[in-house]
């Protein structure tokens, strides 16, 4: 772990990189869902680590076995992808910082980007990773792809529908529209 300037211990870029336990809070069962996306792709790109599906309402996700909160995994959590909506995805952020997950990867929307409420609702997940040893990419992120790793945690279609070579380039875009293309 480095330390950060204000001596809060944080997570190497490997933990987001190349984790070794993914969680996937509202992985669903639904494989027309948006949801469904994240561990569609990490199955598709033969993700070698272990992944946790997080379902309050179902034992399994695709043949794996689901847990109802990310407070029942056993053992630390290197990366959580949260998918689901609203007032859930702040609970389940603060949840997973409060645990030391290594990396929390938000795709819900609906804070900075919407105005006042929503700046107000970052500034709540901002306060809550503040010195907890967590990091967070998001909120309204499509997700991220190591090709080397093979980890398509993203629910862009473009990962869906490809195999993506590993090699010598690196992207880093913003914009899920230009990262996807």
């Amino acid at each position: 772990m480095s330390t950060s300037v204000t001596g809060a211990a944080r997570p190497h870029l490997s933990e987001l990189l190349a984790p070794e336990r993914i969680a996937i809070v509202g992985a669903s069962r639904n494989p027309r869902s948006l949801a469904a996306r994240y561990l569609d792709h990490l199955l598709r790109h033969r993700f070698p680590g272990e992944l946790i599906p997080i379902n309050r309402s179902a034992s399994e996700v695709r043949g794996i076995p689901a847990l109802p909160s990310l407070e029942a995994v056993d053992g630390p959590i290197g990366c959580a992808l949260i998918t689901v909506p609203d007032e859930a995805a702040i609970e389940a952020a603060i949840t997973a910082a409060g645990l030391g997950v290594g990396v929390v990867v938000m795709f819900t929307s609906g804070f900075a980007e919407t105005g006042d409420r929503g700046r107000e609702r970052q500034a709540e997940l901002t306060a809550a990773f503040r010195g907890s040893g967590s990091r967070l990419l998001g909120p309204n992120c499509p997700g991220f792809v190591n090709a080397a790793a093979r980890i398509g945690a993203s629910v862009s279609a473009f990962v869906g529908g490809h195999d993506i070579p590993s090699g010598g380039v690196g992207i880093v875009a913003q914009s899920g529209a230009v990262g996807g293309l």
